[in-house]
């Protein structure tokens, strides 16, 4: 990992922290037409998790309710020890303050028994260079 990569990695990481260290969360509303109050971050990489797109934690694209969060992280810790070899990747997953989170209109193509690392790239289809 070249020093500048790590150094945003870092920069990432503290922010989760920051961030998920608030107050619960809250929801409000439904799923069509909710929000979120103090969404917590999911860490951008973890010893056997990592997110999609370091674009899409940087948009800030990677926040949950606190119940959810703290779901999802015992899940992974427990697929540590399940799945010792496995490395799981993250999609988006929403704002801090909820509301819609726009798709992507070309989903990626998965190779039939195979496993890839996605790359991003500008121009509406971020974290979508697996074609």
């Amino acid at each position: 990992m070249t020093p500048r990569r790590s150094g945003s990695l870092l920069a990432l990481w503290a922010l989760n922290l920051s961030v998920s260290a608030a107050a619960p969360s809250t929801c409000y509303g439904s799923t069509a037409q909710g929000r979120l109050s103090q969404g917590w971050a999911l860490p951008a990489l973890g010893d056997n998790f990592q997110a999609y797109s370091l674009l899409g934690v940087a948009a800030g694209r990677h926040f949950l309710h606190s119940q959810v969060q703290q779901v999802v992280l015992d899940a992974y810790g427990q697929l540590k020890t399940s799945a010792p070899n496995t490395h799981f990747v993250y999609g988006e997953t929403g704002f801090a303050t909820g509301g819609r989170v726009r798709a992507a209109q070309d989903p990626p193509k998965w190779p039939v028994g195979g496993f890839f690392r996605a790359g991003t790239r500008s121009g509406g289809r971020v974290g979508y260079l697996a074609e």
